[in-house]
């Protein structure tokens, strides 16, 4: 069912500037919807590709940091072929990260956010949606959550994994297609991490309407936007620990759709306010101390967690 090939790490001077460079993509990733564009392709015909923004070219690989990885090939419910790549934690794994990138380009400048936790101790999964980097197909909000649905089950699938603890942690609209997943899946998960959520598709996108003269007389029109996948309406399913992060400076998700997102959701929840933090910014290494708080949330979880 899947090609793995292992990868070997290529050390060097330049991993420190690697890390910066893969800091600097993951902060800055989120790319301006084109209005107009919108306006048009929602009157004449189904639109949820605008929320996607893919690149072909992997632009880096986690060797460039030298980290050990596997080159993973997999097939979506629909036979599409996937690619990722899985980064097996140093000495044995706590648990097991399956991470759901944001709306643009691919894993090789997402990886940034998450290329950290192996060394504490965390199996990393990252893929890429169908579309995007080696992935074949094209992205659309049905065929992501498809893809989202395989990726999990292809790594509860692995003999390496604890099937018990694995995690999904998605940014942007990573995290909407992380909730939605762990709201919708019988297999059960350890924990699910929300970075940078917004609460309904509409309601983002009608902010954004809001925003330019041009489409502001057209806000009526998100009501037509997709439907069953909001994480608004995931939160209130889910019964696992739920970790909301946000920064209060975000101006492509604004934090009140976290707040919404945390007042909806059941307990166990958190959510953490980043200070002066922008669009899925809370991981960078400017931010280590998120990034510890992160390890301990997951370190706390796997250690209470107990086969049956």
């Amino acid at each position: 069912m899947a090609h793995q090939q292992r990868r070997q790490p290529q050390c060097g001077r330049i991993a420190n500037r690697q890390e910066r460079w893969l800091a600097d993509r993951s902060e800055h990733m989120a790319k301006p919807v084109l209005l107009t564009g919108f306006v048009i392709c929602l009157l004449l015909t189904a639109c949820d590709r605008l929320f996607f923004y893919p690149e072909k070219q992997l632009q880096r690989t986690p060797a460039a940091l030298g980290l050990p990885y596997e080159d993973v090939s997999f097939p979506s419910t629909d036979g599409t072929m996937l690619h990722g790549w899985f980064l097996p934690a140093r000495g044995k794994a706590k648990a097991t990260i399956v991470f759901m990138h944001g709306n643009a380009e691919n894993i090789s400048t997402h990886f940034g956010a998450v290329y950290w936790l192996p060394a504490h101790g965390f199996n990393v999964f990252v893929w890429d949606y169908r579309g995007f980097g080696h992935s074949e197909g094209q992205p659309d909000i049905e065929g992501v959550h498809r893809d989202a649905r395989a990726a999990l089950q292809y790594v509860i699938g692995r003999p390496d994994v604890d099937p018990g603890k694995i995690v999904l942690f998605g940014q942007s609209i990573g995290a909407a297609i992380a909730l939605h997943t762990a709201a919708t899946t019988s297999h059960p998960l350890l924990a699910v991490v929300a970075e940078s959520a917004f609460s309904r598709y509409s309601a983002i996108m009608r902010e954004k309407m809001a925003a330019s003269l041009i489409t502001w007389p057209f806000q009526w029109t998100t009501v037509f936007l997709t439907r069953g996948y909001d994480p608004l309406d995931a939160v209130r399913r889910i019964h696992i620990p739920l970790l909301l992060i946000h920064g209060d400076h975000d101006r492509v998700v604004p934090l009140h759709h976290a707040q919404e997102l945390y007042d909806n959701a059941n307990p166990p929840k958190q959510l953490w306010i980043i200070e002066s933090g922008g669009h899925i910014g809370a991981f960078t290494p400017e931010h280590q101390a998120y990034r510890k708080r992160l390890v301990a949330f997951l370190e706390t979880l796997a250690s209470l967690h107990r086969q049956p």
